[in-house]
């Protein structure tokens, strides 16, 4: 039979991988054409994706569904009925990963000026910016170079509509941050903030962006941003001070909040398990990936709002959950007895050495290690002028 996979971002991906590399049927299901969910539009995340994606693919062990959702799921654990866009699908067990979406944004916040952006269109803009023939960090609406910059945290979040903190908004702020500071050291950098709620190496970054970088971090709540004369207003209460002040910045980058997908409520109704008062799929302290149904687990942001290698590690959790329930019935990859065939010419190797936009050759001396893989065996071709990031 198998276990079905509800969700294709970097979630669904994990436990798929996990599951099919371990030797079982995955059934893999994703609403949309293409894998990778929200974490396919980061710039930097997307090229760290691509080979689980190629791998997904390419596995003999799963069955990729794209363009397909959930219909109905009837029986029980080990033996479960699921129709997908029309087809019958048989599992004996199920991992509900359907991601995040973000909220809607206040008008007050200017959004719709072209210098207003969310984090994730602001890293588009970074990327762009790296690779452009400048080099320089440019304002959308008239090409100039950025001089101020000024991110809002906390927006849809932890306010009457959304009381949930989104618990990543902090941390990728502050990666944002630095990235800007190391590519651009003379930009200045404003973070506007209620409470950095950070732990680990995300604190010890937030204080290196304090110190190091001169990153002003400044307790508020923003009510709005106001385009006026080629400027952006940004109107906030100074929580320390108690006072209403006012800063001019060229560019303004809305760090969004998350919230349960949009397909989650039907899926719950379709599977039954049981959502909390926010809206994710309810699990307990103690099992953080069971839901009230045996043979459904949940995990990533369809549990509540997390961080990247917090959604990754949960997702193992599920997958090692539900193969519990099922049978391995597939060859575990690597573990085939190996068969080499006679080609009669000797291995050609090609290598080539990516410079990530040029962040590598800051620590590495590029041409040198390529002129070292030359002389390597078998290798005849090498090229150091490979970019995956474009």
């Amino acid at each position: 039979m198998g276990i079905a996979v509800v969700g294709g971002g970097v979630a669904g991906i994990t436990a798929a991988l996990d599951l099919a590399d371990a030797g079982y049927k995955v059934y893999l299901i994703e609403k949309n054409a293409e894998l990778g969910g929200k974490m396919a539009e980061l710039a930097e995340c997307k090229t760290g994706l691509s080979p689980y994606v190629v791998k997904v693919k390419n596995h003999p062990n799963i069955e990729l569904m794209l363009s397909s959702e959930l219909e109905s799921l009837s029986g029980s654990a080990g033996n479960f009925k699921l129709k997908v866009s029309g087809k019958e699908v048989e599992v004996e067990s199920v991992v509900l990963a359907p991601g995040y979406d973000i909220p809607e944004i206040a008008k007050s916040y200017g959004f719709g000026n072209p210098d207003v952006v969310t984090s994730l269109d602001f890293e588009g803009i970074l990327r762009a910016a790296t690779a452009s023939e400048t080099g320089e960090l440019l304002r959308p609406s008239d090409g100039k170079r950025v001089k101020r910059i000024g991110f809002i945290q906390c927006v849809g979040s932890r306010c009457q509509e959304n009381e949930i903190c989104s618990t990543a908004c902090c941390a990728y702020t502050a990666k944002e941050a630095w990235v800007i500071k190391e590519r651009f050291p003379d930009l200045e950098v404003y973070i506007f903030y209620m409470d950095i709620r950070v732990f680990g190496k995300d604190a010890e970054l937030v204080a290196e962006l304090k110190e190091k970088y001169g990153v002003k971090y400044i307790r508020s709540r923003v009510p709005e941003v106001i385009p006026e004369d080629g400027a952006l207003t940004v109107k906030y209460e100074n929580l320390e001070k108690g006072a209403i002040e006012t800063i001019d910045l060229d560019m303004v980058v809305l760090a969004m909040g998350l919230l349960p997908s949009k397909t989650l409520s039907k899926l719950a109704e379709i599977t039954g398990v049981k959502t909390d008062n926010y809206g994710y799929i309810e699990t307990s302290m103690t099992n953080p990936v069971e839901t009230n149904i045996p043979g459904i687990f949940a995990c990533g942001t369809a549990t509540a709002p997390m961080k990247v290698r917090e959604s990754v590690a949960q997702s193992s959790a599920a997958a090692l959950k539900a193969a519990g329930f099922s049978q391995r019935t597939e060859p575990i990859p690597g573990q085939e007895e190996y068969k080499f065939i006679e080609v009669g010419e000797e291995p050609k190797i090609g290598v080539f050495i990516c410079g990530c936009e040029g962040e590598v050759a800051k620590t590495i001396d590029i041409p040198a290690v390529a002129e070292q893989v030359k002389e390597l065996k078998d290798v005849v071709f090498v090229n150091s002028e490979t970019n995956t990031m474009k």
